[in-house]
């Protein structure tokens, strides 16, 4: 009895000593080993579908913002084309209203003078009056005529010109707009393109920031543009001055004319 239990004990501590040794020496339980490196590699896979979900959500605010810049580039195409159809519509209406006033000032005067030259008939007495009256109103009618064909020439000449002005505007602002329009596609291309390529997330940041800037600076130099297309504008305003050197030069060579003509008749008619 004593040999079994004194072999008993040996066995037990014979285990204990091997166990006691396996632990010293750091020599791991093959399957506790396993399942370490299979929760590392779950833990893994689920932090790279994290980053892949930030990603993709931060490229999705990216096209976000996008789409939203070219809903406004297309408004703002639309927007300009409106104005100027506007601007056009409402030149070509003030035009009409001027034509219709001019012709009906000029009927006015018309019967005016028609109305004159009746009274003047009825106070001549005597052939030379009368001689007299119908030299008068023979100069003052081609006075009347020559007057008004340099009117209509300045007239044509400055709506020519204003034309002129409007098309070459039309033009540049169009061409301007569509350069504008390319330089946004172009930063929000590079844009897109970053976000499909193996991009990291703190990269976002600085792909929006490139966006943001680029767009501003196509923006600042299609605005310096415009600016300067605008000095177009200008063209008219010097047509106009030309028109009213032209109108001041007919109205005084026409008012020389008349004082002229109504000197001759005075002495003849008195």
């Amino acid at each position: 009895m004593k040999n079994k239990v004194l072999l008993m004990t040996m066995i037990g501590i014979m285990i204990f000593s091997a166990n006691l040794v396996l632990a010293i020496s750091g020599e791991p339980d093959p399957k506790t080993v396993e399942e370490i490196e299979e929760r590392q590699e779950l833990m893994d896979e689920r932090r790279e579908e994290r980053q892949i979900q930030i990603i993709e959500m931060l490229c999705d605010r990216v096209n976000n913002v996008i789409s939203r810049i070219e809903e406004r580039v297309e408004q703002r195409r639309t927007h300009a084309q409106e104005r100027l159809n506007i601007r056009e519509t409402n030149l070509e209406e003030n035009r009409n209203e001027r034509a219709e006033r001019l012709e009906e000032r000029r009927q006015n005067r018309d019967a005016n003078r028609e109305e004159f030259y009746a009274k003047l008939e009825e106070k001549a007495d005597n052939d030379e009056k009368k001689v007299a009256i119908v030299e008068f109103k023979a100069t003052i009618e081609a006075a009347v005529k020559t007057r008004r064909a340099a009117i209509d020439e300045a007239n044509k000449d400055m709506r020519e010109g204003v034309d002129v002005a409007i098309e070459a505007k039309r033009t540049s602002l169009e061409a301007l707009v569509d350069d504008f329009q390319n330089s946004e596609e172009e930063a929000m291309e590079k844009a897109k393109q970053a976000c499909t390529d193996d991009v990291e997330k703190d990269e976002i940041s600085a792909i929006l920031k490139n966006l943001r800037d680029d767009l501003r600076n196509s923006r600042d130099t299609f605005n310096e543009a415009v600016r300067e297309v605008e000095k177009v504008s200008n063209i008219a305003n010097d047509l106009a001055e030309v028109k009213r050197e032209t109108m001041a030069n007919i109205i005084e060579d026409f008012k020389a004319t008349v004082e002229e003509a109504q000197e001759e008749f005075k002495n003849t008619f008195q």
